[in-house]
C-alpha cells in the first residue's frame, strides 16, 4: 500500500479508545490505521512514544478581521492557532463590518479565506433577522449575541442587549437548526456595580476587572435566557460557562432535556497567576473565585460542560493598561489560541484530567455540537486528515518572544507547561512541526455547515 503520509509507531485516539499503530494518510484523507501491514510512504513521521489525536476544534477565536487588525489579522491568528495544534476556528462575529446579512458574511469568508492557515467556520450575528435564513444556507454553523454592551469589543452591531429582540433572534435562529450563542451580562447590575464603585472612589484597574468578571453579572442573565431557549426551541449555546451559580442552572436545564450546550474557557481551569493583580495577567479572572474553578473542573469531568475553548481575544498592551488611567476605557480580552493546549496537557500530566477526555473537550465534542463532525474531529476512515502529534513529556515556557499573534504578549509569560503539539497536521499536510508554522497562507478553508 502507498499513501501520501505515514504515521507510525503512535499512541492513537479513536473513540473506542487508544490504539498502538500507523495513521495512513492519503491526500486530504484519513485512509487507515494499521498496527503491521507494509506501507509505502512519501513522507514518514516517527510517533514512537507520542499521542496522535483528532486537530483540535477551536469554538470562540476572536481574529479581529476585518476593522481591527492592529490587534490581529485572519493570518496571524490562524498561524498561532496552528502552532498551537488548532485545526479549525470559529471565528465571532464583532468585527467592522459585522457579519449580519448574507452579503456582508460571503465578503467575511471570502477575507478569511484569503488568509487562512487552518480551516475554519465563522459565526454569524444576528442583529438582522430578515438575514439570518440566507445567512444559514450560506453555511455559518452558529450565530452570535453579546448581551453586553459597553466599549469595543462590545459596542458594535454585534451587541444585542434588549430582551425584545434577543427573543426574536432565538425564534428565528432556531428555524435553521444551529445554535445561538449568548454572552451573558446583566447590564443593569454592571453599570450599578460601576457606579457604586465610582462613588466610593474605588474604580480602579483591579475593581474594574472585578466587576467585568462578576458572577452576579453573568449569572443572573441566564435563567432569562434558558427562558427564551425553552419557549422558541432554539439550540441555545451558553457561553462563558465559569461560575458555580451558572454552571448549575445549566446543568439542571441539561437534566431536564433542554437544548443546551456549555463551554468553559481554558482560564477559568488555569488561570494566569493569581497572587497579586496584573493588568495584563489576570483582568479577566482577579473576580473568578475558588469554588468557581472547582466547579468549572468538576463540570468539565461530569459532562455538564461540553467543550473547552479559548476565548482568544487579542489587544495590545496599550489598549489593556490605559485601564491603569482610566478602567472604564479599557480593552478586555488575552490572546490565548496558541498555548491552550499545552496548558491543559500540563493539567493531564498532574493527573487531573484524562488525556481522552481532553480529546474528547477539545477536539470530538466542538465537532460535533456544530456539526462538523466526523470531517472534523476524528480520525474515521474518509475524513479529513486533521491530526496533532503530542508529546507529554515535552517542557516549555511560554514566552511573549515566540508567538505568533500580532498583539505579541501573554498573561502566562514565563509559565512552565509540559505537553506540547509537534506537528500540526491540516488535510495531510504538515502545517506546524516543533512549534514553527511552515503552512501556507490561503490553505485553510471555510467549512460550511448545511
Amino acid at each position: 500500500m502507498c499513501v501520501d503520509l505515514l504515521i507510525e509507531n503512535g499512541t492513537i485516539y479513536t473513540e473506542g479508545g487508544w490504539v498502538q499503530g500507523d495513521l495512513l494518510i492519503a491526500g486530504e484523507r484519513i485512509a487507515g490505521i494499521t498496527r503491521s501491514q507494509v506501507v509505502k510512504a512519501a513522507r514518514t513521521i516517527d510517533a514512537a512514544g507520542k499521542h496522535v489525536i483528532p486537530g483540535v476544534v477551536d469554538a470562540h477565536v476572536h481574529l479581529r478581521d476585518p476593522g481591527y487588525t492592529h490587534k490581529e489579522d485572519y493570518a496571524t491568528g490562524t498561524m498561532a492557532a496552528a502552532a498551537g495544534g488548532v485545526t479549525t476556528v470559529m471565528d465571532q462575529p464583532n468585527t467592522d463590518p459585522v457579519p449580519n446579512t448574507a452579503e456582508r458574511y460571503l465578503h467575511h469568508i471570502g477575507n478569511a479565506a484569503s488568509k487562512a492557515y487552518v480551516d475554519f467556520n465563522s459565526m454569524a450575528s444576528p442583529s438582522v433577522p430578515d438575514q439570518i435564513e440566507a445567512i444559514s444556507e450560506i453555511g455559518a454553523a452558529c450565530f452570535k449575541i453579546f448581551q453586553k454592551k459597553t466599549v469595543y469589543p462590545y459596542d458594535t452591531e454585534a451587541s444585542i442587549p434588549e430582551s425584545d429582540r434577543i427573543l426574536e433572534a432565538f425564534r428565528m435562529v432556531a428555524r435553521t437548526g444551529k445554535p445561538c450563542s449568548v454572552h451573558p451580562h446583566n447590564n443593569h447590575i454592571h453599570d450599578s456595580l460601576i457606579r457604586q464603585a465610582r462613588s466610593e472612589g474605588r474604580l480602579d484597574a483591579r475593581r474594574f476587572g472585578e466587576i467585568t468578571t462578576n458572577g452576579t453579572v453573568y449569572s443572573s442573565a441566564v435563567p432569562e435566557l434558558l427562558y427564551y431557549q425553552e419557549r422558541t426551541g432554539v439550540y441555545y449555546y451558553a457561553l462563558h460557562c465559569m461560575f458555580s451559580d451558572y454552571i448549575e442552572m445549566v446543568r439542571r436545564a441539561k437534566s431536564r432535556g433542554a437544548g443546551v450546550i456549555a463551554d468553559c474557557i481554558y482560564f477559568a481551569l488555569v488561570p494566569p497567576q493569581m497572587d497579586e493583580f496584573d493588568i495584563l495577567r489576570n483582568h479577566l479572572t482577579v473576580g473568578l473565585t475558588r469554588e468557581d474553578r472547582e466547579a468549572c473542573w468538576e463540570a468539565v469531568l461530569d459532562g455538564t460542560i461540553d467543550f473547552i475553548d479559548t476565548d482568544h481575544a487579542p489587544h495590545t498592551r496599550d489598549e489593556i493598561t490605559m485601564g491603569l488611567e482610566n478602567p472604564e476605557k479599557m480593552a478586555l480580552g488575552i490572546p490565548g489560541v496558541e498555548h491552550f493546549l499545552s496548558l491543559l496537557l500540563t493539567e493531564v500530566g498532574k493527573g487531573r484530567l484524562p488525556l481522552g477526555r481532553l480529546v474528547e473537550l477539545v477536539s470530538v465534542n466542538p465537532a460535533k455540537k456544530f456539526g462538523l463532525y466526523p470531517r472534523k474531529g476524528s480520525l474515521q476512515v474518509g475524513t479529513d486528515a486533521d491530526v496533532v502529534i503530542l508529546d507529554l513529556n515535552r517542557e516549555s515556557t511560554i514566552t511573549g518572544d515566540r508567538l505568533y499573534t500580532r498583539c505579541g504578549w501573554t498573561a502566562y509569560e514565563g509559565q512552565q507547561v509540559r505537553g506540547m503539539p509537534t506537528h500540526t497536521i491540516l488535510r495531510g499536510k504538515v502545517i506546524a512541526e516543533e512549534g514553527r508554522v511552515i503552512g501556507t497562507q490561503g490553505y485553510g478553508r471555510f467549512v460550511p455547515v448545511m
